[in-house]
C-alpha cells in the first residue's frame, strides 16, 4: 500500500491523519526554504546595504536598548499573533490579517536572526582578540576558534 493508501485507510479507521516523521521532515524543509526566501527578500529592506543586522542596531541606539531587546519586541509580535490564533480557535488556529503559517515562518526567520546576532558577537569577540594578539598567538587563537566551532556542532 502506498503512502496515500495508508493515509486513506487511517482516515477510514479513526477519522484522523497521523503525521509520519517523513511528512514532518518535509514540512520542516518547506518552512526552512520559506525562511531562506524571507531572509533574502525582506532582509534587504531593513539593512543599510551591507549590515544584515542594521535595523536592530540602529533602533537599539535610537531607543537606548540593546539589539537583542529590539529583536525580542519584533519576535514577540509574531509569537503574540500565533498565541492569539490559538486562543481564538484552539482546534484549528488561523490568522485574521494574514495566514498563520506566515506568522510561523516570520517567527522562524526571527530565530535565525537571533542566531546571526549571537554569531556576530562571537566573531567580534574573536576579532578583538586577534587584533590584540601577536603573530604567534594568532595561530593559537585560530586553533582555539576551530575547536570552539567543532564543539558547537
Amino acid at each position: 500500500m502506498d503512502q496515500r493508501g495508508a493515509v486513506a485507510a487511517d482516515l477510514q479507521r479513526s477519522g484522523a491523519v497521523r503525521m509520519t516523521f517523513e511528512e514532518r521532515s518535509k514540512v520542516a524543509e518547506r518552512c526552512f526554504e520559506e525562511v531562506r526566501n524571507l531572509s533574502q527578500i525582506k532582509g534587504v529592506d531593513y539593512s543599510d546595504g551591507q549590515d544584515a543586522l542594521y535595523n536592530f542596531k540602529s533602533n537599539a541606539e535610537r531607543l537606548g536598548l540593546t539589539k537583542y531587546q529590539v529583536w525580542l519586541v519584533y519576535f514577540m509580535k509574531h509569537i503574540d499573533a500565533i498565541c492569539s490564533a490559538v486562543r481564538r480557535n484552539p482546534e484549528s488556529p488561523h490568522g485574521e490579517s494574514e495566514p498563520i503559517m506566515s506568522r510561523v515562518n516570520d517567527a522562524l526567520t526571527y530565530l535565525t536572526i537571533f542566531a546571526a546576532m549571537l554569531e556576530e558577537d562571537k566573531l567580534t569577540k574573536w576579532s578583538v582578540k586577534l587584533k590584540e594578539a601577536s603573530s604567534e598567538k594568532v595561530e593559537i587563537l585560530a586553533k582555539a576558534w576551530d575547536a570552539a566551532l567543532k564543539e558547537e556542532r
